[in-house]
């Protein structure tokens, strides 16, 4: 607890005439440090000064985080777009992914097709696309988002060959 100067009684600012004795004694130094003087943090808390600064540096840093977590979503929608480009030269230079099985390209939302939740075939060669059945080609086309007609399966067909990298006329 700090001590402030209103619970002393007012004093002169001259110094007593036992001058020599009174700051000797350790009774009386101690009321004259009662007196001069408050010992606490109590004069900070309130002050708008400081209040605005810290509420100002929160916001500044918030700010920070709101842009960096932007850039980050830019930065994961590139390597997402940059690993669907690597996937599909890498499947078009596999041919029919008979001898070399293609990559499996993942979902726009980053899910991998062939595994919990959807659990579809695992488009590893030509074969296997055109072995889908249609409800197993509109999850792909859907999970892609490729446009799509459900009564035309062989646009389905040449549109999924095309967007997973593999030669549509085989």
């Amino acid at each position: 607890m700090a001590y402030y100067a209103s619970r002393v009684s007012p004093r002169s600012n001259a110094p007593p005439p036992n001058y020599d004795e009174y700051y000797r004694n350790a009774l009386s130094y101690a009321e004259g440090t009662d007196y001069y003087g408050s010992v606490g943090n109590e004069h900070l808390l309130g002050v708008p000064i400081y209040e605005h600064k810290l509420e100002t540096r929160v916001i500044d840093q918030q700010d920070m985080l709101d842009l960096l977590k932007a850039q980050k979503a830019e930065v994961f929608a590139s390597i997402a777009s940059l690993a669907h480009v690597v996937h599909q030269r890498t499947n078009n230079y596999r041919f029919t992914g008979e001898a070399i099985p293609f990559e499996i390209i993942p979902f726009v939302n980053g899910a991998m097709p062939n595994e919990l939740p959807h659990l579809h075939p695992a488009l590893t060669s030509v074969h296997v696309i055109n072995a889908l059945t249609p409800e197993q080609l509109i999850r792909y086309c859907s999970g892609y988002e490729l446009a799509h007609d459900p009564r035309n399966i062989d646009l389905m067909i040449v549109d999924l060959k095309a967007h997973i990298g593999c030669e549509a006329s085989s």
